[in-house]
């Protein structure tokens, strides 16, 4: 079994680290280099710690932390679970926070959601033959087929490359019913994370001045870094004026089979089984 900590495993290629064999343990070694995951579909659970800073007109700043355990395993299941918490007195630790997750089985042909504030989970079945409309038994409604979605309209576009691994791209790009928007991106190359090689871009889209009622431009940054076989970035850093600093960074990363129990509703929580039935769809 492969564990990895933050702490004990920094983001670069550099590092010195031992090769843990499936039973043993990860321990640090002297000028030993770390091992680089080969690129393939990985099972995987990682736990997340997410950190966001708004800063408002007069100065007063909001900053709220949570975290996230995500999971996948060989077959195509996946699970998400978001951990809030909350600062009320004179209340329990678990009283404090609230749990909500998703799973998703494509072997079973299932999605589960539960949520520890009610110790209930709902457990859709989902048809085989998914195309057209239907409805399940509480009022939902999904609709199955293709889609096309609509491609933004380019109003322009020039590609440059920087000297060395990095590349950079810049265009102008018009989503309609919305406003034009310059975005750029730069190619930032690899490095090692959590001992698995993470290919790294940064995104910088500007809304013009006056575009919508601004009077300076509005820049949003955003850089992330993706495992190939992961399906959750090891690391992303978003600054936006308007939403403030928000850091998303894997702490925690076990590269095992992850247990069938991992992506089912926890033992003792009330199951309530769902089915969806197929309708005319609405023209």
């Amino acid at each position: 079994m492969h564990k990895f900590g933050l702490r004990s495993l920094l983001s670069f290629a550099f590092i010195a680290c031992s090769t843990a064999l499936p039973g043993q343990s990860h321990a640090v070694q002297q000028m030993s280099p770390c091992p680089v995951t080969p690129a393939k579909q990985l099972s995987f659970r990682a736990e997340i710690k997410i950190h966001r800073v708004q800063t408002l007109a007069d100065g007063t700043t909001i900053t709220n932390d949570w975290k996230e355990i995500v999971a996948r395993d060989s077959q195509g299941r996946t699970l998400n679970v978001t951990t809030t918490s909350f600062d009320v007195p004179s209340s329990t630790p678990e009283e404090n926070s609230i749990t909500n997750a998703y799973a998703s089985d494509p072997v079973a042909e299932t999605d589960s959601r539960w949520s520890s504030h009610y110790t209930k989970a709902t457990v859709l079945k989902l048809p085989s033959d998914r195309h057209g409309c239907w409805v399940s038994n509480s009022g939902g409604h999904w609709a199955f087929g293709p889609t096309t979605p609509k491609a933004p309209a380019v109003a322009s576009s020039s590609k440059s490359a920087n000297a060395g691994a990095a590349t950079s791209s810049r265009f102008q790009i018009t989503i309609r019913n919305s406003v034009p928007l310059d975005y750029s991106e730069q190619d930032l190359g690899t490095q090692v994370i959590m001992g698995i090689e993470a290919h790294g871009r940064r995104t910088v889209t500007t809304t013009p001045a006056g575009s919508i009622g601004n009077d300076k431009p509005l820049v949003r940054t955003s850089e992330v870094w993706i495992a190939t076989g992961l399906s959750t970035p090891l690391r992303q850093i978003t600054t936006d004026p308007r939403t403030g600093l928000e850091t998303r960074e894997v702490i925690s990363l076990d590269l095992a089979e992850p247990p069938l129990s991992t992506f089912q509703p926890p033992e003792g929580y009330e199951i309530e089984m769902e089915e969806l039935h197929e309708v005319p769809c609405q023209q």
